[in-house]
């Protein structure tokens, strides 16, 4: 189910006097817009991966203007793209078992105890860790302590209901590392998506725009026109996976707060609707992503 934030919050402005149903209310929403966002990770990993592709191909055209492409050379840059994207796939399928885990964490939600839902949660959470291990394998990622501390040294609120608590207190250390491996890979990611695109405007402004014109040889001024905007332009995919990044840090700051705050307080609500604004942010970029 998609729950549209100002709904969300409307909602939960309600329940505001009510302690426990707001602490229902408040990590239902939560878990929901965790759920979407989530889901927005697909998009963002494929276009990175799809970047990297094309850099490849781009370097190879450069690298043929200078002469014959040995095999070599082409295996080379294959395997360059077949890691990095092995790279994304981890990445979707973490974010997917994130997406599961915060399922499980909102059907926990509305009930009040229940060991079915617990269970379900736990096997969600064990799934995620095994992918989230698969990541951290990678040497380019690094956690800073920082990202990990503010969950991990937080104290679990005790007017958190009691099923809901139980479950906050068994996993919000390693959430916190979960959390923390999202954001290292994001980060990677986008240091790389950034290299990569620069390199793909360089080599397209110089095979397609600046050889043409100098040799007289523009075939098409309609296509060379459309390329030099799009080249200047840049990159809608650019912004997309900042704003992953910046919503990957609101869910863990979204988290902590939860966790630690009485259930109602304003900096709950401020919270989760920074969330849901930049999730609506990231969804927009999402849509006028050029494929």
């Amino acid at each position: 189910m998609t729950l549209h934030p100002g709904t969300a919050l409307a909602g939960l402005a309600l329940l505001g006097g009510l302690s426990a149903c707001a602490t229902r209310s408040e990590f239902g929403t939560f878990a929901t817009l965790g759920q979407e966002y989530a889901a927005t990770l697909q998009p963002v990993a494929e276009a990175a991966c799809q970047t990297q592709i094309d850099a490849d191909s781009w370097k190879l055209i450069d690298t043929a203007g200078l002469g014959s492409v040995s095999e070599a050379t082409l295996l080379e840059f294959d395997q360059s793209s077949l890691d990095f994207c092995a790279q994304t796939d981890r990445l979707v399928a973490h974010a997917g078992a994130l997406g599961a885990y915060f399922g499980s964490l909102r059907r926990l939600t509305a009930v009040n105890q229940d060991d079915a839902f617990g269970a379900a949660a736990a096997g969600s959470f064990a799934d995620l860790n095994r992918l989230g291990a698969m990541l951290r394998a990678d040497g380019g990622v690094q956690i800073p302590p920082d990202a990990v501390g503010g969950i991990v040294n937080a104290v679990v609120n005790e007017r958190i209901e009691d099923a809901l608590r139980r479950e906050l207190v068994a996993r919000k250390d390693a959430l916190a590392t979960e959390f923390a491996t999202l954001e290292a890979v994001l980060e990677v990611l986008q240091a790389n998506l950034e290299r990569q695109i620069a390199q793909i405007q360089a080599i397209r402004q110089d095979v397609q725009v600046y050889a043409p014109l100098v040799l007289d040889q523009v075939d098409d001024p309609a296509t060379l026109v459309a390329t030099r905007r799009l080249i200047l332009r840049g990159d809608s995919s650019v912004q997309a996976m900042d704003a992953a990044l910046e919503a990957a840090r609101q869910v863990r700051s979204s988290f902590e707060t939860l966790i630690t705050e009485d259930p109602g307080t304003d900096l709950i609500y401020e919270r989760i609707e920074a969330l849901a604004g930049k999730l609506t942010e990231l969804r927009s970029l999402l849509a006028t992503m050029r494929t």
